[in-house]
């Protein structure tokens, strides 16, 4: 997972190495654009999501996981988005707790491209 925080002068990166552990916090200058900001602590945690994302068939394996939300039109929440090793991508509501498999199109301007 890789959580991205606003900060005095641009944009702190932490990505998980391992469950519950962070490696060293990277930093750029500029902001991160293209998201809503999103209150914390969240609704949902990762094993909450991995569990609805299970119960609702993608049960294939994902290599990354993201939680955004994507100023994007129908962008109503935070999502966590799998990315799935086949290339797909999957959301799922961090309020509402639906599971999507968005266009790819829009998955790509929610996650960038894959």
């Amino acid at each position: 997972m890789r959580a991205v925080f606003q900060v005095k002068g641009g944009t702190a990166f932490a990505i998980m190495t391992q469950w519950g552990e962070f490696g060293p916090i990277q930093f750029i200058a500029h902001p991160w654009l293209e998201d809503v900001v999103i209150s914390w602590p969240i609704k949902m945690d990762i094993v909450q999501a991995d569990e609805l994302l299970k119960k609702a068939g993608y049960t294939d394996p994902y290599g990354a996981v993201t939680v955004r939300h994507p100023l994007y039109p129908g962008s109503y929440e935070p999502y966590y988005i799998f990315s799935m090793m086949s290339g797909s991508y999957v959301f799922v509501g961090v309020n509402d707790g639906k599971v999507s498999q968005p266009q790819q199109a829009q998955a790509e301007a929610a996650h960038g491209p894959a």
